[in-house]
């Protein structure tokens, strides 16, 4: 039986993060660890009128394409993968490693050539995003790897994964939203935030607690994290 928490999390992928819609095109990539998220995807996009097509990677992979292909198979590009940044509407990415050294033996100049060789995959992604024409989102389904990394145990570490992208809420589109809407206030005016609440902590406001003003001071600067963390994956994923 599925972990609701995992239902959760593409619910907030297609109805929030990337908004699916009617006769939206929208790829779904990730390794096969990540079935059961990209399985649950898959049903939400169909959900959601939106025509799915999923592109899943076999455990390894990665690795033996870097040691078998030849150099002119690192410099060729998919028509496949083309045809996706050009005409897809939506494009949702799950990492799911199951050995996140994988590609530590890989000479670097392999991996330089294969970046150099999708990097207009990677520009044309953003020129239509930047146009609004196209959307994506990337996340990760937990894996030992994934827990190990993290010093943790897998049940601990799904605990914290799914908690803190709001998978355990009883409504978590809504609850995404309403973060949304929190992080866009925190935004608008991020030196002045971060002052206010710097200030609040110093002389002891009684409405607000040192513990709601630090996270507030962290929220702000989580998000720009975030986006540099999620645009580093996603060059990444284009790469490979």
């Amino acid at each position: 039986m599925r972990d609701p928490r995992v239902t959760a999390l593409a619910q907030i992928l297609v109805r929030h993060s990337t908004k699916i819609g009617e006769g939206d095109v929208c790829t779904i990539e990730g390794e096969s660890a990540a079935e059961p998220l990209l399985q649950a995807v898959y049903e939400e996009v169909l959900k959601a009128g939106g025509n799915p097509i999923v592109n899943m990677a076999l455990e390894g992979q990665s690795a033996a394409y870097f040691e078998h292909a030849s150099d002119g198979q690192l410099e060729w590009v998919s028509p496949v993968a083309e045809w996706a940044v050009e005409n897809a509407d939506v494009r949702i990415a799950v990492m799911a490693t199951q050995n996140t050294r994988a590609l530590s033996q890989v000479p670097p100049e392999r991996q330089a050539t294969r970046q150099a060789a999708t990097q207009r995959l990677m520009k044309r992604a953003m020129e239509r995003s930047a146009e609004g024409t196209y959307r994506w989102a990337l996340t990760l389904f937990p894996t030992h790897a994934y827990a190990s990394e993290a010093g943790m145990a897998l049940a601990a570490y799904e605990d914290f994964y799914y908690g803190a992208c709001l998978a355990n809420d009883m409504d978590p589109v809504r609850a995404w939203a309403r973060q949304s809407e929190e992080t866009k206030r925190l935004a608008t005016h991020p030196l002045e935030e971060a002052h206010r609440l710097v200030e609040e902590l110093r002389e002891g406001e009684t409405e607000t607690t040192p513990l709601i003003a630090l996270s507030g001071l962290a929220l702000w600067l989580g998000v720009l994290v975030v986006i540099v963390i999620a645009l580093v994956f996603l060059i990444a994923h284009l790469a490979s």
